[in-house]
């Protein structure tokens, strides 16, 4: 039988697997932006709608689970550059889905090629002092299963 995880343990899995998942983005948005490069769109849009796209909606979620419920375990510092990262995170979200609606493929692989790719990389940075934090936390919510 496996063991239920309590959050913590839950949240530092996640957070212990992200940098591999991070270069999977990254290796997927470059490989999206080549496609639109080599005006293959309908490559392009195929990983966007079966790979870009679930991707990011699973970590726009795991970001908006701990800004909605452990926000305060990350501290003033950390929580502010979280909660920047979050608001960035939607802002190329909605920059990404207006450029797609419009047709602009040329412009939806340059925001995967460089906007999203620095936004993963400066997130993936923050990880390590999320996980810190987790870590830390005394917070007895997290020790629920």
């Amino acid at each position: 039988m496996d063991k239920e995880l309590t959050v913590r343990e839950a949240m530092l899995l996640v957070l212990d697997q992200s940098p591999q998942e991070f270069a999977q983005m990254k290796a997927l948005f470059k490989q999206v932006s080549d496609a639109f490069d080599a005006a293959d769109d309908q490559i392009g849009l195929q990983l966007i709608s079966e790979k870009v796209f679930p991707m990011i909606r699973s970590l726009a979620a795991f970001c908006g689970t701990i800004f909605d419920y452990h926000l305060a375990i990350l501290g003033d510092e950390t929580g502010v550059r979280f909660c920047a990262a979050l608001q960035r995170l939607h802002e190329l979200l909605a920059e990404l889905a207006e450029e797609t609606g419009n047709g602009n493929f040329t412009e939806v692989g340059d925001i995967l090629r460089f906007d999203f790719f620095d936004f993963i990389t400066d997130l993936e940075a923050l990880f390590p002092q999320l996980r810190a934090c987790f870590v830390a936390s005394a917070a007895p919510e997290l020790e629920c299963v």
